[in-house]
């Protein structure tokens, strides 16, 4: 500040004392009307100021936080198809992708159980298609990338295994030896396939399996109407027995 405006500013204080004097008023009401409440409006503009300033700051990091998820759906969207691959391989490396760029946790569960129920429904399908000698590595290699699912995929393939030995005693007409491995096949895994509805039609048709004809009834029903999912080379087995 110049000395003249210094000048100038107490100057104007002396006028002021002056006025004060003269109208008779004490020197607390002089300071509060003429020094105090300057400063209260400077003080409370300096307030509001940094009010202000503290909420635009606080929405400038709203802001960029909506980006920062706005950015991260945005990805999960393009990267999606990946980590429902039908390769298994293709399908991890995208989730470890996600697992170190997504920062939402919630978000990062989400996408890892749709990571888990796509390993568990493609390694399925590839047991139900393989051999049973093939299953073996099929569930080795997916333990490996997703051991959680061991348990369950454990007792899928028992159910398949109980299944070909079902239908393979049917092939060869030990009706007992059947509905044994199918009965226990529900017990493993119920409603697994059209287990249910096959051992029903071998029990309701076991006292007259010694008929030719009945036989050939319940191999023409299971295959025209019990045959989903059912092993392909037994199914075309009995599917010959009908010619």
């Amino acid at each position: 500040m110049s000395v003249e405006n210094l000048e100038l500013q107490v100057a104007e204080l002396d006028m002021r004392l002056e006025e004060m004097e003269r109208h008779n008023r004490s020197w607390v009401l002089f300071f509060i009307q003429y020094l105090l409440s300057p400063l209260l409006v400077a003080g409370l503009a300096a307030g509001l100021n940094l009010y202000y300033q503290g909420k635009l700051e606080d929405q400038r990091k709203l802001l960029e936080e909506q980006r920062n998820e706005i950015s991260q759906y945005e990805l999960v969207n393009k990267m999606l198809p990946q980590l429902v691959h039908s390769s298994t391989k293709v399908a991890e490396a995208t989730r470890l992708v996600l697992e170190h760029v997504i920062n939402d946790a919630k978000l990062r569960n989400e996408l890892n159980k749709v990571f888990q129920q796509n390993v568990l429904a493609q390694t399925m399908s590839e047991l139900a298609d393989a051999a049973p000698e093939q299953r073996e590595k099929i569930l080795r290699d997916t333990y490996r990338i997703v051991p959680q699912l061991e348990p369950e995929l454990n007792q899928y393939e028992e159910a398949l295994r109980l299944e070909t030995q079902g239908f393979d005693a049917l092939v060869a007409g030990e009706v007992d030896a059947a509905i044994m491995a199918f009965e226990q096949l529900e017990q493993v895994y119920p409603q697994f396939h059209n287990t249910a509805e096959v051992v029903t039609l071998l029990r309701d048709n076991r006292a007259r399996w010694d008929n030719p004809q009945v036989r050939q009834e319940v191999y023409r029903k299971v295959v025209e109407g019990l045959s989903w999912k059912a092993p392909q080379p037994q199914i075309e087995a009995l599917r010959r027995r009908l010619q």
